[in-house]
């Protein structure tokens, strides 16, 4: 479950660890206040100091999702190594892919530059035997190692993560809610077999524009949802989505290829474990 964490307690953060509930928090870190105030003004970063402290006592592993946009995009690196000095050591960035968002050459060349500054930090990490779990890292290695076997990015729209709204009507993922077409059922009945099987069929016909791409097997174009969100056609890249994945990749790659060369034992048990380790990798 994500959560902007602004109502959670212990009481709530107990059940939900007993109930083997995972959750996630909303925190952009040093980005926070400029995006997440509340309706008055007040700083909601204010209420999640003590619901960092319960959350990761109870949940470990628990993951803070920052959210990116051009206005904050100088912040990325500090917010991430801030969040992983408040105890997270899963931390996930989702960038604002609103078409309005305001994403320029040169906020995305600041975006690049976030991410190198991260990779130096992430390589810090497990050179320091406490490694952070980058999650936008972690699935591009993953997905390099584990090649076709690798499900992590894959989308199964209407499969993997339904989304129900307040009336008890099933959708295949947020960006389809309240959309008529895209419904699929209701809690009341269940999920219509033939509607999510036609749903799923047409989110994993080709993108066309990806063709011949040297990386399309490692990105996120598969991802119905987004295209959906961001194009209006859930077969259709947006040219940001694209920009974004090609800065990631080669930051995720150039990280992955240091610590391999180096001989990281906490990074090759992580990522190698069971896999017979060739020179040519």
């Amino acid at each position: 479950m994500t959560t902007n964490g602004t109502l959670l307690d212990e009481d709530f953060i107990s059940f939900a660890t007993d109930s083997n509930l995972k959750i996630v928090l909303s925190h952009d870190g040093f980005m926070h206040d400029e995006m997440r105030n509340f309706k008055n003004g007040g700083k909601t970063s204010e209420l999640l100091t003590p619901v960092i402290s319960i959350l990761l006592r109870y949940q470990l592993k628990a993951v803070a999702m920052c959210t990116v946009t051009p206005h904050t995009v100088h912040k990325l690196s500090a917010s991430v190594k801030w969040l992983y000095e408040q105890g997270f050591r899963r931390i996930s960035v989702a960038i604002d892919y609103r078409t309005n968002a305001g994403w320029s050459d040169e906020t995305l060349e600041m975006l690049e530059q976030q991410y190198n500054e991260i990779g130096e930090f992430y390589i810090e990490c497990f050179r320091n035997g406490d490694p952070l779990v980058f999650i936008n890292f972690d699935n591009k290695i993953k997905g390099y190692i584990e090649g076709d076997n690798y499900c992590g990015e894959k989308c199964f729209l209407g499969k993997k993560q339904p989304f129900i709204g307040a009336n008890g009507k099933i959708y295949p993922c947020i960006q389809f809610s309240n959309i008529a077409e895209y419904e699929m059922g209701n809690v009341f009945n269940g999920i219509d077999i033939n509607k999510q099987d036609k749903i799923f069929r047409q989110s994993i016909k080709p993108v066309e524009s990806c063709e011949g791409c040297a990386i399309a097997d490692r990105c996120r174009h598969n991802c119905a949802c987004l295209n959906y969100q961001l194009t209006g056609n859930m077969n259709t890249v947006s040219p940001l989505q694209c920009a974004h994945e090609r800065i990631l990749i080669p930051v995720a790659d150039a990280v992955a290829a240091k610590l391999f060369s180096e001989g990281d034992n906490k990074f090759l048990s992580k990522y190698y474990k069971g896999i017979e380790i060739s020179q040519d990798i």
